[in-house]
């Protein structure tokens, strides 16, 4: 089909149908192009020290596992051993909606190096260094090399509260990002012609399907692939055009002013489909529901017929969605298997919500969680300090500022195009997928159920991402007017955000190492000595424990998530059970199981994962303490059922 009106001519080949092109948005970069200097500093030398940052600081947070392990890493861990062992799942343990490729990643690694936490930790920095090169590679294609190295480096160096998602296998961020970038890397370019054009697109189909099986949020990138591709072609193209005439001549509105409406009106019946869950009355909400999906699903099958009967290339984009498909089906083979043939079925990742808590999720978003994404700390927490202190985390808080009002600034048609849905020409593109990995997270944060603490920053994983490549546009920016200003801005980054942050991520691993060696061997002597096989713990320590002791000692939680029940079984059978607490919780001198009980169900006293369940009154009010001691990290407690 022959387009109205033909673009500038880019460096590289028109869009070519079934994939998005990257090219640099000569509206959105608007960088001076690389000086001699400068294509040195970025090049691949340079690059790859970048990336041998990234992975190092990946490599120093995974090497303190003995005072930063979890139970939620556990679970990674320990099914990457039970892997090992020949017992395959498709989802993470008490789950179905994150995927197992990182502990069978693990679980090549252990096959090799041995059963270590570090080596199951060496999947996540592995994947971690994996994602730096293949941003490096669609920045550098995208905005040149410059954008790419200042892009690593401020990933390489992340906030402390980003780091603590991304050095283990507790997240899944390795695999989204891995597939997410490289989904990206594969549609920027032009397809080959031929059979390779729908290699190509089966190669981005099966990326999409391992990475929505690992981690549901990588259905961000594939929405603004998805998005940027349509908006794109020349199908596309022409039903606006058709679209915008049917408004003039039947509705007398025009295109410009209907279809933001159209969009807010789309967006509405998305908002109440998705996020209106926990909504009362809740049979208020259940048909007006039922009748927006379907209205979405009409939407959404329309579409692809309304580009078939536009298009000119109907058997050419059939084979391209058939490659696609049927690299999505190859990609995403253990969920829809573990569905059709196990009974299986994939659980959703989104709390139920209600619209009506929005505000209240937006102020801790802005207050609270946004700023880590910048590797600042809090607002509240940099208002309370001294003003010496507070100054420089302003002076960092600026520079985020400055760099995303210059972004929205230069692309502000791109994006308002984008959310029209008006047709992008080539040059576009970037600034449209980069706006959309950069806030389609935020609409995750502001109307899900998950967004309760800070720990919420993991959902900002992918915007993060994002807002390191408009930092590094930003601050190119800045060094074709004044180079020196622009390097005196990273330098202070680095210091200010990067090292500060690691110092003080350091100082915290430094002071408690609740899982060293000596910790878990003097536990198990202890218990050994009393002949326990095992016993109950907080969640947090019953998997780490797991983990740490190599399956040799029983645990079970005793509050919390029941993610493994093989455990619970086992020590239910157990005649002499260990019941391990948090030094303090319980007065010194009282060692009665009354006690002990009256401990664990108090809220405010367990805090964390909350008291334990209500079956272990019932137990402990048949049962009697055989002694009690703190013993490395924990209070001891050995307990003896009483038939």
């Amino acid at each position: 089909m022959r387009e109205t009106s033909k673009p500038p001519k880019p460096s590289g080949r028109a869009i070519e149908p079934g994939a998005t092109s990257l090219a640099c948005d000569s509206a959105t970069s608007r960088v001076a192009p690389d000086s001699a200097l400068s294509r040195r500093l970025s090049g691949w030398p340079a690059l790859a020290l970048a990336i041998g940052l990234g992975a190092g600081v990946q490599t120093w947070a995974a090497l303190h596992w003995a005072a930063n392990l979890d139970g939620d890493e556990a679970i990674f861990g320990l099914i990457a051993r039970h892997m090992l062992a020949g017992r395959f799942s498709a989802y993470v343990y008490g789950q179905g909606y994150l995927g197992t490729l990182e502990p069978a990643l693990a679980a090549g690694l252990m096959s090799i190096f041995g059963d270590d936490i570090f080596v199951i930790r060496l999947s996540s920095v592995l994947l971690f260094a994996l994602f730096l090169a293949l941003l490096a590679a669609l920045a550098g294609r995208t905005w040149g090399g410059r954008v790419a190295l200042l892009s690593l480096l401020f990933l390489a160096l992340p906030g402390q509260n980003i780091l603590h998602w991304t050095y283990r296998p507790i997240t899944d961020f390795g695999p989204m990002a891995c597939c997410g970038i490289g989904m990206l890397l594969l549609a920027r370019a032009d397809l080959p012609p031929g059979r390779r054009r729908y290699g190509r697109l089966a190669a981005i189909g099966a990326l999409a399907g391992i990475g929505l099986w690992s981690q549901p949020l990588t259905g961000i990138y594939v929405a603004a692939l998805g998005l940027a591709w349509l908006l794109g072609t020349p199908e596309w193209r022409l039903l606006h055009r058709r679209l915008a005439l049917f408004c003039r001549r039947v509705v007398g509105i025009s295109a410009r002013e209907l279809l933001p409406v159209i969009v807010l009106g789309l967006l509405g019946l998305a908002v109440l489909v998705l996020f209106t869950g926990a909504c009362e009355p809740a049979i208020s909400f259940r048909r007006p529901r039922d009748v927006s999906r379907l209205l979405l699903l009409a939407v959404g099958a329309s579409i692809p017929a309304l580009l078939l009967l536009a298009s000119r290339r109907r058997r050419e984009l059939l084979i391209g969605a058939a490659s696609l498909s049927a690299g999505f089906l190859a990609g995403d083979a253990p969920q829809w298997a573990a569905w059709l043939l196990g009974g299986v079925a994939p659980s959703p990742a989104i709390l139920p919500a209600c619209p009506t808590d929005s505000f209240v999720r937006l102020r801790m978003s802005l207050r609270d969680i946004y700023p880590l994404v910048a590797g600042l700390p809090p607002l509240p927490q940099i208002g309370a300090v001294p003003l010496a202190q507070r100054l420089p985390w302003l002076a960092a808080l600026a520079l985020v500022l400055a760099a995303l009002a210059a972004f929205a600034w230069a692309s502000r048609r791109t994006l308002w195009s984008t959310f029209t849905l008006a047709p992008l020409q080539r040059e576009e593109q970037p600034a449209a997928a980069l706006a959309l990995l950069l806030g389609g997270p935020a609409v995750m944060i502001l109307l899900g159920g998950n967004t309760l603490d800070w720990t919420a920053v993991r959902y900002l994983l992918i915007s993060w991402q994002a807002a390191a490549i408009v930092l590094a546009l930003g601050v190119a920016r800045l060094a074709a007017r004044q180079r020196a200003l622009a390097a005196l801005a990273v330098a202070f980054w680095a210091l200010q955000v990067g090292l500060g942050n690691l110092g003080a991520a350091g100082r915290s691993w430094a002071d408690v190492r609740p899982y060293a060696q000596p910790s878990v061997a003097a536990l198990q002597q202890f218990l050994a000595e009393r002949q326990v096989a095992g016993g109950y713990a907080d969640y947090w320590t019953t998997y780490s424990l797991s983990l740490a002791t190599g399956e040799r000692m029983l645990l079970a939680p005793y509050n919390g998530g029941d993610r493994y029940p093989a455990y619970t079984r086992a020590v239910d059978l157990l005649p002499v059970r260990a019941y391990l607490l948090r030094p303090g919780l319980v007065p010194a001198g009282r060692a009665t199981a009354a006690d002990l009980a009256r401990t664990l169900g108090d809220r405010d006293v367990m805090g964390g994962t909350g008291p334990a369940f209500p079956r272990f009154q019932g137990l402990l009010r048949h049962a009697s303490v055989l002694e009690r001691r703190t013993v490395a990290s924990w209070d001891v407690w050995i307990v003896r059922s009483i038939q």
